[in-house]
């Protein structure tokens, strides 16, 4: 009776969600609520964004909700600010806005601190083709891999966001590549590119195009934008109260994405709206207790 309720509930939720209501969800905890929106995003036909208190919390609802589903999952971290404006963590931002650029379903989880600073519009995230025997000059394509962000090694390439040049050969590493690349030119044309090995430095393997984009977001063009407002989908917002636990303040910014999405906590707290939405969940040590059988109490 307890699991027939519960997707009952489940399919009242998805109702609300089409009709764009606003609406609360609590009592629950964050391995329940990864596995009810891995449920729910399942029947939905549009982009949603989950924004969670903290970039510890953030990456145990993503790891979690990995293992229920199969949609497209990303995951947004927080800007780094360094020197070079180039790192592994800003790469991953500039993937993922590559990803919700391409148009797929997607379901985007992410944290407060990684949302409030503003980014470029995301048309300036471009992903610009290099194809074999495509007609471009040698030192175009150069200048676009400055634009792009890379920085020119003096030897050889090894890591990645860097490239180097000797003669009609370029070479560069994506970083969204598990290898570097080596793009060959024969005039104002590009003869081959083939994938390299970092150490040996052999090529062994050709290919037909790679994508150029840019490596973070200082390259892409001015920051004016929200990111929230630029997601279009369905928002969710988890566990408010322990972000300003921390201290936290809530910005305009922040209150604008409250006022725009879905309340979902493990406590009913003052920022409930809307219909609420119930679930008993027992703690983890006492599931334990009951085994198997019986997981969630609706």
């Amino acid at each position: 009776m307890e699991i027939v309720e519960r997707i009952k509930k489940i399919e009242e939720i998805i109702q609300e969600i089409e009709k764009r209501e606003i609406f609360s969800i609590y009592g629950g905890n964050l391995p329940f609520f990864s596995y009810l929106f891995a449920c729910i995003f399942k029947f939905l036909n549009s982009n949603t964004l989950v924004i969670l208190p903290d970039e510890k919390t953030a990456e145990i609802f993503y790891s979690d909700i990995l293992n229920f589903t199969d949609e497209n999952v990303i995951f947004f971290p927080e800007y780094e600010r360094v020197e070079s404006e180039i790192s592994e963590i800003n790469f991953e931002r500039v993937k993922a806005i590559l990803q919700i650029n391409e148009n797929k379903k997607s379901t985007v989880v992410t944290y407060f601190p990684a949302v409030i600073k503003k980014v470029p519009p995301f048309e300036k995230f471009r992903k610009i083709e290099i194809r074999k025997g495509q007609k471009i000059r040698r030192d175009n394509f150069i200048d676009l891999l400055v634009k792009c962000g890379y920085d020119v090694e003096k030897e050889v390439v090894e890591i990645p966001g860097t490239f180097t040049t000797r003669g009609g050969i370029v070479d560069f590493f994506p970083p969204f590549s598990e290898f570097p690349l080596r793009v060959e030119f024969l005039g104002n044309y590009i003869n081959s590119i083939r994938k390299f090995d970092v150490s040996s430095q052999s090529s062994f393997e050709k290919i037909e195009k790679v994508y150029v984009s840019p490596l973070s977001e200082f390259f892409a063009g001015e920051a004016t934008e929200k990111f929230f407002s630029q997601v279009d989908g369905i928002s969710f917002v988890v566990n408010v109260e322990k972000y300003l636990k921390k201290g936290n303040k809530i910005s305009e910014t922040i209150n604008e994405i409250i006022e725009n999405s879905i309340i979902v906590g493990e406590n009913i707290d003052s920022f409930k709206k809307g219909k609420i939405f119930f679930f008993n969940v027992f703690p983890t040590v006492e599931r334990f207790k009951i085994g198997d059988d019986f997981i969630w109490n609706c």
